[in-house]
């Protein structure tokens, strides 16, 4: 489907509801809220507003960016003189609580990214469901380890991060020259293999459509441990290439990443596109930017 396509049906869906706005829901009743994110860069108000259609009270407040978010945070202190609480945001009243709990887990937790300081403790035993299919206890603690090594090479490179604390699909956020990033990890295991298949799920992809995303392949061999850092719009792009495939039965996509003779790929998945040569994104943190 086009861009002109889903503006077309975002008004013929308007129109048959009787509205002069679409809520989320309405569209994805509809059958193509996908199509409106991926065009859209996953946010509603911009696909509305294209459509000659209002966007929603909840909408505006959505379409504010994490960093405008966080400066407001930033604002509120160096007015008050001190970290500013709950209450501080409430009586203030330009963003609820709730967007803040909505982005980042907790006002707390955003607070902690904005000012630097320490979030509330809590703890990410479970991993989240799609992201691997290795299932128990020890996985799960691989899963956080390697959570804990981008946290540490994020800090080695001068960030502030820290654990997300609510499973959206990110696992790490972090802060530099007042800007924020977020992290999704994945381990890759080649241990007695050069080759393996790594699933994102659909809904976590779809949420996290933002240029300062990005994906942290950290891939565990017999003598040594690389990071393969991916940029969301090269992911993108591989999907549109159909470079990485799409599950319909698991509603994921499979990134197939392979290790050889010095090189490291994503092999392709169409028989029309070559494998993308992804070397020179391990170890580049020039790419986060």
């Amino acid at each position: 489907m086009t861009k002109p396509e889903v503006i077309a049906k975002l008004q013929d869906l308007a129109k048959k509801l009787g509205t002069d706005t679409l809520r989320q829901e309405d569209i994805k009743k509809a059958g193509f809220l996908y199509q409106v994110t991926l065009h859209f860069g996953g946010k509603l108000k911009p696909a509305l507003t294209a459509a000659g259609l209002k966007p929603s009270r909840l909408g505006e407040a959505m379409s504010t960016t994490e960093e405008e978010l966080l400066q407001h945070i930033r604002n509120l202190s160096k007015q008050l003189g001190r970290s500013p609480v709950i209450i501080d945001l409430r009586q203030e009243g330009k963003f609820s609580d709730k967007i803040y709990e909505t982005r980042f887990g907790s006002f707390p937790e955003a607070r902690a990214i904005a000012l630097g300081g320490t979030p509330p403790t809590q703890s990410k035993m479970t991993q989240k469901p799609g992201d691997s299919d290795n299932t128990g206890d020890h996985f799960n603690y691989i899963g956080k380890a390697g959570e804990m090594y981008i946290i540490s090479e994020l800090l080695y490179q001068d960030y502030n991060a820290n654990l997300a604390l609510v499973d959206t699909g990110v696992d790490v956020i972090a802060t530099k020259n007042d800007k924020t990033f977020y992290f999704q990890v994945k381990n890759v295991s080649f241990k007695n293999t050069n080759i393996r298949t790594v699933p994102i799920t659909k809904s976590s992809f779809i949420n996290n459509q933002r240029g300062n995303m990005y994906y942290m392949f950290v891939l565990q061999m017999e003598r040594e441990k690389k990071v393969l850092i991916v940029p969301y719009q090269n992911i993108h792009q591989y999907i549109q290439k159909e470079i990485i495939q799409f599950d319909e039965q698991k509603r994921q996509f499979n990134i197939t990443i392979s290790i050889a003779d010095n090189t490291v790929k994503i092999n392709s998945a169409s028989t029309t596109q070559q494998d993308e040569d992804v070397k020179h994104m391990v170890g580049d943190w020039k790419v986060i930017a």
